[in-house]
């Protein structure tokens, strides 16, 4: 029997009306072994995080708000509720609670899902990423699961209770080896689905979304925006990392080498195929251009002077002071007398304390704002010409590129524009591309 994950976002856990479209999903697919994977319900996080902030008990009002959703009470609820109450009331601030915290929105939602398909003739059971054993290590809010050891917890956790249920398993997080909930980053459910339909020997992924599939361009900016009907995993990873909201960009991490089918599926249209998501395209598509996202809200920090001039390792202990702060380093351009790379707009200040505590190393810098990087991707960029045209194409709309760079495989080309010029920008290289061809 087939055995699938379907992931289910807070995305689509917004209304009544969504809870009915899952059950209606899962009963056109009754004849295989099916475990949802599921996120907090829309906007419990932030609602969890704002409380953890201002030290404030909020689990009163996320009991009134799940009831309003599933109709449901049962004691594991109820027991959650409180023990959230509990862990609100203490007044220590870390990140380990911090993480707890943030994590509990996934508790609650597993249990009451799993109690709503029950109501709805689908025998089910939930499961928290601590019964399952999702292993994690790594820096909080960016933990990596351990695949090895969560591949061994499933298997005598997880796989001996599928048969006959719908599993209903926490996404986001996972534990450390010291007991610490570890989170895997806003969006981390789809990597935690990964990882579970890994772990769990399953055939299928299903992220299950309110959009059709990858789109050409965001829809939003691109009218004439396209359904892909497949990508590479190393499409999805760019475009992930470039803001493209469909899909977190590690989840294609822990797929590679399995023999994983996945695609992402639309709550909106549930017969049809979506995005498939593949290793390696076994077939050549034509299009030089798959897609074309942007991530807004980027700053470009260009350090200079001639301390960095036949210096060894210089580059190396600028990034790892950084990284030690906590800053993820997006795009890098480099010369014998100046290495210019980008950040988010919001680890500026951070970025720049790093910097100045090491005037041994770094002379000058300069920091700009309010940029955004545009990403052009496609497996088959690697032929001549392209990188003219997408010049040409920016520059017909007067549009100043303030940094460029591309990746030695040929997958993406990297603009950095003003932020107010990035929706023109695509919309310049789709109609050059996609429209063009």
């Amino acid at each position: 029997m087939t055995r699938a994950v379907l992931k289910i976002g807070g995305g689509i856990l917004r209304s009544r009306e969504d809870l009915e479209t899952i059950v209606k999903i899962l009963k056109m697919n009754s004849g295989r072994e099916n475990i949802l994977v599921v996120s907090a319900l829309s906007g419990v996080t932030d609602t969890l995080l704002g409380a953890y902030a201002h030290s404030k008990d909020v689990s009163a009002e996320l009991r009134r708000k799940h009831q309003a959703y599933f109709d449901v009470q049962n004691e594991a609820l109820d027991a959650k509720f409180k023990e959230l109450s509990k862990l609100l009331s203490e007044k220590k601030k870390s990140v380990e609670r911090k993480e707890r915290v943030s994590a509990f929105g996934e508790r609650l939602s597993a249990i009451a899902v799993a109690e709503y398909l029950n109501a709805h003739g689908i025998p089910a059971l939930a499961m928290d990423a601590e019964e399952c054993g999702i292993a994690a290590d790594g820096r909080f809010e960016k933990a990596n699961c351990v695949l090895e050891k969560t591949k061994e917890n499933f298997k005598t956790r997880v796989i001996p209770k599928i048969a006959g249920k719908t599993l209903v398993i926490t996404g986001y997080y996972g534990i450390d080896g010291n007991g610490n909930v570890n989170t895997f980053g806003r969006g981390g459910s789809d990597y935690s689905a990964a990882v579970v339909a890994v772990a769990s020997s399953a055939q299928v992924l299903e992220i299950w979304k309110d959009v059709e599939g990858f789109m050409s361009a965001d829809p939003r900016v691109v009218k004439d925006a396209r359904k892909l009907d497949e990508i590479s995993f190393d499409e999805a990873k760019e475009l992930g990392y470039l803001g493209a909201k469909i899909l977190h960009p590690r989840t294609m991490d822990a797929l590679r080498g399995s023999k994983v089918f996945a695609q992402i599926k639309s709550v909106l249209a549930p017969e049809m195929p979506g995005t498939r998501i593949v290793e390696e395209r076994t077939r050549k598509t034509g299009k030089i251009i798959t897609s074309i996202a942007a991530k807004k809200g980027t700053c470009v920090v260009n350090i200079r002077g001639a301390e960095m001039v036949d210096v060894p390792g210089v580059a190396a202990q600028i990034f790892t002071a950084i990284a030690k702060k906590g800053v993820s380093i997006d795009t890098i351009a480099t010369s014998q007398v100046n290495i210019t790379f980008t950040i988010d707009e919001n680890d500026a200040e951070t970025a720049e304390k790093a910097l100045r505590a090491m005037p041994h190393l770094v002379g000058d810098f300069e920091m700009s704002r309010g940029l955004a990087v545009v990403g052009v991707v496609g497996d088959e960029m690697n032929v001549p010409n392209t990188a003219a045209r997408i010049f040409a194409a920016v520059g017909r709309r007067r549009i100043n590129i303030s940094m460029i760079s591309q990746a030695a495989l040929g997958i993406n080309v990297t603009l950095i524009v003003k932020r107010e010029d990035a929706d023109e920008c695509i919309r310049a290289i789709h109609e050059e591309f996609v429209l063009g061809e």
